[in-house]
């Protein structure tokens, strides 16, 4: 202790702050944290503050753990749930063609990588030492990469806003509190992976009964049963429900009851087994888009749009809702600030908070702008579309897409294009032609910084390719074909695609080549680096180019004036378009293929194939010099 100042202490010349906390349960808490000063004012003053906000942290840790009856009860429902699945899916399995190599496989893979779940944590993998373990096991290799996808897949389901929202919905159903903290679901989840991995481990050790024992027992079960005289399902009634009430012993109610309360939680009222939930709708949903190569980023709209749909209306179960509420929904977006998502704190900003700020804004920075307001209206609708398509109840009069609004201008003149004189005046900005350093890129000087702020405009102008398109390319997307360069726009590692129509070969500008791009590729390459534009990649939001977006907006300005208010990188892709529409020696079906956009009909989308690469050479070749 320095100067009576508890936690405060110093390791070397460094002064640090440490707290040990024993909570109501076996585990102790050890914050340390290097101060990083060796001045002794600056440390108690950091020290004090550090002490003090700890007591709050403190506090909710020892308050947000989960007592043993609440965790017991958890478990058991996780488990029974689980293990009633199981037996559905492997009667399934028998009544279908029997037990076969595969389905061995995908039951092994689920066991062990529920089992690692639990051990290791929610994003577990598999190192050498577990490979190993593995293979002394008898695994194959085909073993193996079942295990691994399905790990994978169990993590992200795990890891989803929509399981995590449905767990903490039945959470507080099973216990009648009305919330849970952060740090209890992070318990829940541990909880839910242990017991998935005990229901499988218990039903491998107990196999379900062949066909005849199991109609043995049903057999018994019903003797001590009265049923109606119909039994047949009346029309109208759910097929998932037990026509009968027990007639002998309080045991046999008991089976009768825990049957149907089994059936009730597989089943909703309409024998649907998917989760009406819209965010559990989304996730599904996703999950397909996302097999078919649609970009992240335009996968987490919809959730950015659920969040903000249950704020204003308060309903989450798609089955509830009516066109009344799309309708306050549509109402609500017309108050609402014209930045509103532009900053991270409206993610969790309530309906009163969004109000409010309204009441604060001068009457022409209110409103979303009606692009916005259908897109979030298009949402809607394929949401309600997706959940009526799986068979869950959707009110028959919900329509969202009625109350779209009619854009005040058409789509072409809500972006200007360039032109060929306007980019090459936009190229003789200091970005291209000498900054006074690369923190001050925008500010003139000798020095030109061949990096990522420097390339992809060049490229977007002599491709047509969107920012993030370019932006997230790795070094592997530069492949040559015949003797042609060309960037191969693809679902990576690093990122997915906006349509499928984006999938394409776009050759490399002659220009491009003269500049010195194929050097800065095979630079990268050297340096061990898998993105061509690593200075790119924003880690904290997990996007490509975003600062690049907001410096063209400063440089259209400063070249353009009002004249530049409504170009952007974007426009470039309006500009390769316009001029190579406008030559007669491109085809259309060119023009198409490397701007990505969908043919027109049947016959374009599905029976042209892609192009020639040296038709897609002459096409980009035909684009002016403007750097």
């Amino acid at each position: 202790m320095i100067h009576a100042q508890p936690h405060l202490s110093k390791r070397g010349q460094i002064y640090q702050w440490r707290r040990k906390f024993r909570s109501q349960s076996t585990e102790i808490f050890d914050l340390q944290i290097s101060l990083r000063t060796q001045n002794r004012s600056k440390a108690l003053i950091i020290s004090r503050v550090l002490t003090a906000e700890s007591d709050k942290v403190f506090e909710a840790i020892d308050r947000n753990y989960l007592t043993k009856s609440e965790a017991r009860a958890w478990m058991t429902q996780v488990a029974q749930a689980e293990m009633a699945k199981l037996e559905k899916l492997h009667l399934i399995q028998k009544m279908d063609g029997g037990y076969d190599e595969q389905d061995r496989r995908l039951d092994w893979a689920n066991r062990k990588a529920w089992r690692l779940l639990s051990d290791r944590g929610i994003e577990a993998s598999l190192d050498q030492e577990t490979l190993d373990h593995l293979k002394t096991e008898g695994a194959s290799a085909a073993d193996v990469d079942s295990l691994e996808y399905t790990l994978k897949l169990l993590s992200r389901h795990m890891l989803s806003e929509a399981v995590t929202n449905r767990q903490r919905r039945e959470f507080l159903e099973l216990t009648g509190r009305v919330s849970v903290s952060a740090y209890e679901m992070l318990q829940l989840r541990q909880l839910t992976s242990a017991a998935k991995a005990a229901a499988w481990e218990r039903f491998e050790a107990s196999p379900p009964r062949p066909a005849q024992d199991m109609a043995e027992e049903i057999a018994r079960e019903l003797g001590s049963m009265q049923f109606s005289a119909d039994v047949t399902t009346p029309e109208g009634s759910n097929s998932c429900e037990i026509q009968g009430t027990a007639k002998s012993s309080g045991d046999v109610a008991s089976k009768g009851q825990i049957a149907r309360t089994e059936l009730e939680n597989y089943c909703d009222e309409d024998g649907n087994d998917y989760d009406p939930d819209i965010f559990a709708v989304i996730e599904r949903m996703n999950a397909i888009k996302r097999e078919e190569g649609i970009e992240e980023r335009t996968l987490k709209q919809y959730f950015s749009f659920a969040r903000l749909f249950v704020t204003i209306t308060g309903k989450r179960d798609v089955t509830k809702l009516r066109q009344s509420d799309a309708a306050k929904f549509r109402e609500i977006l017309y108050k609402l600030p014209k930045s509103w998502g532009k900053s991270s704190r409206d993610a969790t900003a309530t309906l009163e908070d969004m109000q409010a700020r309204a009441a604060k804004l001068p009457p022409e920075k209110v409103g979303l702008s009606i692009g916005t307001l259908n897109r979030h209206l298009d949402h809607l609708q394929q949401v309600v579309a997706w959940a009526d398509n799986e068979g869950i109840a959707i009110h028959e009069k919900l329509r969202p897409n009625k109350l779209r609004r009619r854009e005040p201008e058409r789509a072409n003149e809500k972006r200007d294009q360039y032109t060929t004189e306007q980019l090459r005046r936009l190229f003789t900005h200091p970005v291209w032609t000498g900054s006074h350093s690369q923190y001050y890129q925008l500010a003139a000087g000798s020095e030109i910084y061949r990096n990522g702020m420097f390339w992809v405009p060049i490229i977007c102008a002599y491709t047509g390719a969107r920012r993030a398109e370019i932006c997230g390319l790795p070094t592997t997307a530069i492949k040559v074909e015949n003797g042609i360069a060309y960037f191969d726009i693809d679902v990576s590692e690093e990122r997915r695609l906006k349509t499928k129509a984006s999938k394409r070969r776009l050759p490399i500008h002659s220009r491009l080549i003269e500049l010195g791009f194929m050097d800065h590729v095979k630079a990268q390459r050297q340096a061990g680096s898998k993105l061509l534009f690593p200075d790119l990649y924003d880690a904290t939001l997990d996007a490509f180019g975003r600062d690049i977006t907001r410096k063209m907006r400063q440089i259209n300005d400063e070249v353009f004036g009002a004249e530049g208010a409504k170009l952007s990188l974007h426009s470039m892709k309006h500009y390769v378009q316009n001029v190579l529409s406008r030559d007669t020696t491109v085809p259309d079906v060119i023009v198409r293929e490397i701007v990505a956009h969908e043919g027109k009909d049947v016959h374009e989308t599905v029976y042209e194939k892609g192009s020639p690469i040296e038709d897609l050479k002459y096409a980009i070749e035909r684009l002016p010099i403007v750097y």
